[in-house]
């Protein structure tokens, strides 16, 4: 472990503790009554899923974004490929990243960022400066933050961010990089509908 700084060291692997404790915790509950779902936020805050597959031999992330308001309704989802991505938890935080400027870009003032990656999300809503392998990208995030009326960051179960996960694996059977605004993919649009029924029963 020569050349690096023992504090980056400590928070990596705290990191890598908090995501591990959380798929160990998750693969051990096969109670399906406890299965998180989908949430929706409050108008006129809208929500945006992010999630990423990483592949360690190419050293590229997938990348899927969703973007859906109170009523479940999509506004908009991404399906992207990015390059040289140094580790899962990178991948995690770049699909921050690209979810923060997909709904900048669609003109929504107030967003809540939801991700199923515990670590980045402690990051992303801690006052203490990172020091880990991905502390670039998390002040990106926090800076580009700036740009909205609000933003908050929440941690999401696996189960309630299945559309930016199923968005994510979609991407590698894509021809290119897909953008859908007001739509999506069928089989995307499927698993929203899904999320909109069980949402609806419970209220």
């Amino acid at each position: 472990m020569s050349g690096k700084n023992p504090e980056s060291v400590v928070t990596s692997a705290h990191s890598y503790w908090l995501d591990v404790h959380f798929v160990s915790s998750k693969l051990s509950s096969s109670n399906p009554s406890l299965r998180v779902r989908w949430t929706s936020p409050s108008h006129p805050v809208v929500k945006v899923n992010c999630d990423a597959c990483y592949d360690v031999n190419s050293g590229t992330a997938d990348v899927g974004i969703c973007i859906r308001d109170e009523e479940g309704l999509i506004l908009g989802a991404m399906s992207m490929k990015v390059l040289h991505v140094a580790s899962p938890f990178a991948a995690e935080a770049y699909a921050v990243v690209h979810g923060l400027r997909f709904a900048w870009d669609l003109g929504f003032p107030a967003i809540e960022v939801a991700s199923d990656s515990r670590s980045v999300i402690t990051k992303l809503n801690s006052s203490m400066h990172d020091r880990s392998n991905i502390s670039t990208l998390i002040r990106e995030v926090k800076s580009f933050s700036g740009k909205f009326v609000s933003v908050s960051y929440l941690f999401s179960p696996r189960e309630s961010n299945r559309v930016a996960h199923a968005l994510a694996h979609l991407c590698r059977t894509l021809p290119e990089d897909g953008f859908w605004v007001e739509d999506a993919p069928p089989s995307i649009v499927e698993l929203i509908d899904a999320d909109r029924r069980w949402f609806s029963d419970r209220h």
